[in-house]
């Protein structure tokens, strides 16, 4: 799978509940919260792979603007319990198709595929791959940490 795909197995978005089901805890909101900040974070990575011109230091640069929201999702993600990071996992697996399907939307909407965004992928890991600054951007931002 992907890389902007990658954080997609750590997150979802919990669905509306049913009348006849107990309202949700603070717990579970801030659950789902983290789940909902994580699709977002995640959602914005195409239109970063999209901008790439060839310009590793300009790559950098635009990695760095989800800086912020990348360290409070890490920040709250590792402060998770074995139970809550399973239940994060739980989320995000019953929703995949319906995130991926957003995510092929908004990308529709800029004329793009996933395939677009891959093959952009794989020129700035070409272009890139050695480059320190973008090697710190990433690091920073949270990409490919596990």
């Amino acid at each position: 799978m992907r890389t902007w795909l990658l954080l997609l197995a750590l997150a979802a978005c919990k669905k509306s509940s049913p009348a006849s089901e107990p309202a949700p805890t603070d717990h579970d909101v801030e659950l789902s919260t983290l789940a909902a900040d994580m699709v977002a974070y995640t959602k914005q990575l195409p239109t970063i792979l999209q901008a790439f011109d060839g310009d590793c230091a300009a790559h950098a640069t635009r990695l760095l603007t989800l800086e912020p929201q990348a360290q409070s999702i890490r920040g709250r993600a590792v402060a998770l319990s074995p139970e809550d990071n399973k239940s994060v996992r739980a989320r995000m697996a019953a929703r995949k198709a319906e995130i991926l399907a957003e995510i092929d939307a908004d990308l529709a909407a800029k004329h793009l595929t996933r395939a677009d965004i891959e093959a952009k992928e794989a020129a700035v890991k070409a272009a890139c791959d050695t480059d320190p600054k973008v090697k710190d951007a990433m690091t920073r931002v949270g990409l490919f940490k596990k």
